[in-house]
């Protein structure tokens, strides 16, 4: 059986012969080591790839080159935060996600950290803090540590996670009163799974959107993707979380109605002077 500590080798071998690589930061899950949250055997393997020329990595044929042909299982890439591409891979023997970064814009990063821009300029401590966000939980440098590892430490110690301001808040919680209203009307015309699509992209999201930014606020843990909800959200707040319904018109009208009053709660705990408005449905607003 090839294990990911075997596969993360052999990864790791190949970004080492591979030109312009600069730096490799293992972070995720199985960078944290023993903690509340390790690694198990279903954990993927996260990396971020700091590359003189990130658009090389877009072809899976490097891959290949690594790992064989018949490795490669599946392989897409999606846009990620500051300009970087995430490219997420299945091979025949686990799980890989990779944040590929240009060189130029990981060095100005840098800069601007040693110049202290990022105490003086809200736009570069929020650029950065999407680095913080990747490496605040666990990470370990695997390639290129002798010249960047204090510059990752200090992201860590220095630039907050990003957080939502009372405004962005609002406005957050609006849009999915509007996506409230909109999912009623669906349901009337009859369109079930526009209304589902709606319900889980748009007011379940914003929901964990919110219920992670109560716990920052709090300083309780939690994870920005949602992922181990399960282990960290209280009883209350997974329940209030949750979505279920059958393609049923008063199940779904339901669920949405169960979604948007915890959106409204939510909203009351971060922001205690501020109410919703009330929920209404008119066919003159629909503009989907």
């Amino acid at each position: 059986m090839v294990t990911p500590s075997a596969v993360l080798a052999k990864l790791i071998d190949g970004l080492r012969a591979r030109p312009g690589v600069v730096v490799v930061t293992l972070f995720g899950s199985r960078a944290r080591g023993v903690s509340a949250f390790p690694a198990d055997a279903d954990s993927d393997i996260d990396l971020q790839i700091v590359a003189r020329r990130p658009e090389s990595f877009v072809d899976r044929a490097w891959m290949e080159q690594i790992f064989g042909t018949d490795v490669v299982v599946a392989w897409t890439v999606r846009p990620a935060f500051g300009g970087a591409q995430k490219i997420s891979a299945i091979l025949r023997h686990g799980e890989l996600d990779l944040v590929i970064v240009p060189y130029r814009r990981f060095r100005l990063a840098r800069l601007a950290m040693a110049w202290g821009l990022h105490r003086r300029s809200p736009k570069i401590r929020r650029q950065l803090g999407d680095l913080a966000v990747v490496l605040a939980t666990g990470h370990q440098v695997l390639i290129g540590a002798e010249g960047w590892s204090r510059f990752l430490a200090r992201v860590v110690a220095e630039v907050p996670v990003p957080a939502m301001d009372d405004e962005e808040v609002r406005n957050l919680a609006e849009g999915a009163l509007i996506d409230y209203c909109s999912i009623m009307r669906k349901l009337r015309r009859g369109e079930l799974r526009a209304a589902q699509r709606w319900l889980h992209t748009g007011l379940a999201e914003t929901n964990f959107r919110l219920w992670v930014e109560k716990q920052r606020r709090a300083g309780e843990p939690a994870f920005y993707d949602g992922r181990r909800l399960e282990q960290v959200a209280a009883p209350d707040d997974l329940s209030r979380l949750s979505v279920s319904s059958v393609i049923e018109a008063e199940a779904l009208a339901a669920a949405a109605t169960k979604a948007i009053s915890t959106t409204r709660e939510l909203g009351r705990v971060l922001i205690p002077a501020w109410q919703m408005p009330p929920a209404f449905s008119s066919p003159q607003t629909d503009r989907r």
